[in-house]
């Protein structure tokens, strides 16, 4: 489908830019005669017409490239960046492993063993070389589907599978739920093509005919603004890195759209992002396997942060543990209605699949609570709720009163055993500087709930590699309570 967006501006618009690659223009016209020369090519070289092939590179444009021509053969594609991945994936069906000429030859791995290996060089992948300047630009007679993965915190990888016959109505659905236009220059900064916002968006902003940017270069946060993007969607970490790197003198943007979600933005990284990047700033929470946004909040007050809007009237509810819908100020877990352009299971994992998809219904693994108004807040993620003394607490609203009463602005809370065997309350606070403990203590209000409480400053949290970098909330709390 993302091939015949392509095609249909190269031959309609060629000269206009699709993409934006560390400040290199791409018309729509060199992306359609790059796909084509690259099949062309793996034609030439007998690559499998089914099965998975696996896309190893760094480089997301070549990336693209590779992936769309395998598609139009009918492969199935993933994108990895190391030859360790294939393993931790345990794909089915893989069949060949396609790689850019200009990088290292991948390192011997068992993973590799009986499959089709097939190099392109980076003239065809980039200028088309040996592609007929008159070619026409014709639609594949069949596509493959594409595979998404995440770890989210867990460093578990689950795999969603987006089918070609569905990604036409789905990336509908991103364009009118974000706005997008012709006009819109997205930016997706160096997100692979194993993500949500890497592959999703930009599909979506082709479809429509719009640009987008892709940095990998070293100086992407600073240069962020460059080419005056009016779309773009990022992490809290990743906004944070945006800002320091940002010019403390510039202006925010008044034509950029600034989105930012994935976990709780604090009020104060907020407050900087209008001020410094984009005066328009919204939160939102959506998933891998939703085909789009689920929920949003444009930030005007504290309360815009945590207390978020459905984007769609009975989509989003707040259900016990019975799955039934509880009442208005009532925590219970998050189950969002699956439409026609969310995913239904996880790829080769029944046992997830059973968790995650029943009746007609994703569940997140999130705590929430609905209030009157119909806006719903995140309390955090259920295998990481408190039992204290018998009483169940949410992590989310404790770390958000720590943040704001302490200035920080990332942080996590959990319990443990300490050596002794004694239950603790640890907080895991990430900072450059000193930590006035006592006035944690203060907030937390220890005596009330908790026998012991041990405070943890780290300079930085681990965090996953797939995906946009979250905190890696297992890896945490095995640096505090090692085996």
């Amino acid at each position: 489908m993302t091939v015949q967006y392509i095609n249909r501006w190269a031959r309609e618009t060629p000269a206009k830019t699709a993409v934006i690659y560390n400040d290199t223009r791409v018309t729509y016209a060199e992306m359609a005669r790059a796909v084509e020369a690259t099949r062309q090519r793996l034609v030439a070289q007998n690559a499998p017409t089914d099965g998975v092939a696996a896309v190893l590179t760094g480089n997301i444009r070549s990336a693209w490239v590779l992936i769309l021509a395998a598609r139009s053969l009918g492969l199935t594609t993933v994108m990895i960046t190391n030859v360790s991945r294939l393993g931790e994936l345990r794909l089915k069906g893989l069949s060949c492993l396609l790689t850019p000429g200009d990088e290292p030859p991948p390192p011997h791995d068992p993973a590799l063993a009986g499959l089709v290996h097939i190099v392109v060089s980076a003239s065809v992948l980039r200028t088309a070389e040996g592609l007929d300047a008159a070619a026409g630009f014709v639609d594949p007679p069949r596509l493959g589907n594409h595979i998404l993965y995440t770890s989210g915190t867990t460093g578990r990888y689950k795999k969603v599978l987006v089918e070609a016959a569905r990604q036409g109505v789905r990336d509908q659905e991103r364009i009118e739920l974000s706005g997008f236009t012709p006009e819109t220059l997205i930016h997706t900064m160096d997100l692979g093509l194993w993500t949500g916002i890497g592959f999703k968006s930009v599909s979506a902003i082709w479809r429509i005919g719009g640009a987008t940017i892709i940095d990998q270069t070293d100086a992407r946060y600073a240069n962020f603004r460059r080419h005056s993007p009016t779309y773009a969607q990022t992490l809290p970490e990743g906004l944070r890195t945006i800002i320091d790197a940002s010019d403390p003198s510039q202006r925010p943007s008044t034509t950029l759209r600034l989105r930012c979600g994935g976990s709780l933005v604090p009020l104060s990284l907020a407050q900087r992002a209008v001020a410094r990047i984009a005066t328009s700033f919204t939160v939102g929470f959506s998933a891998t396997e939703l085909g789009s946004s689920s929920m949003s909040s444009e930030f005007h007050t504290p309360d815009d942060l945590v207390w978020l809007k459905p984007n769609r009237q009975g989509r989003v509810e707040v259900v016990d543990e019975d799955g039934v819908m509880v009442g208005p100020n009532i925590e219970g877990f998050l189950r969002l209605r699956l439409g026609d352009t969310d995913s239904t299971e996880y790829l080769d994992d029944p046992e997830a699949t059973e968790k995650a998809f029943r009746d007609g219904c994703f569940y997140s693994g999130d705590l929430a609570m609905r209030r009157e108004d119909g806006r719903v807040r995140i309390l955090g993620r259920a295998d990481d709720v408190l039992n204290v003394k018998g009483q169940k607490l949410a992590v989310a609203p404790i770390e958000e009163n720590l943040q704001r009463g302490l200035g920080v602005e990332e942080l996590c809370v959990f319990l443990g055993l300490a050596p002794d065997g004694v239950e603790e309350l640890v907080v895991a606070i990430r900072s450059q500087g000193p930590i006035d403990k006592q006035d944690v203590l203060r907030r937390l209000g220890p005596s009330k709930i908790f026998d012991r409480v041990r405070i943890e400053v780290f300079p930085e949290f681990p965090r996953t590699e797939a995906g946009l970098s979250k905190i890696k909330r297992t890896e945490l709390r095995r640096m505090v309570f090692p085996d």
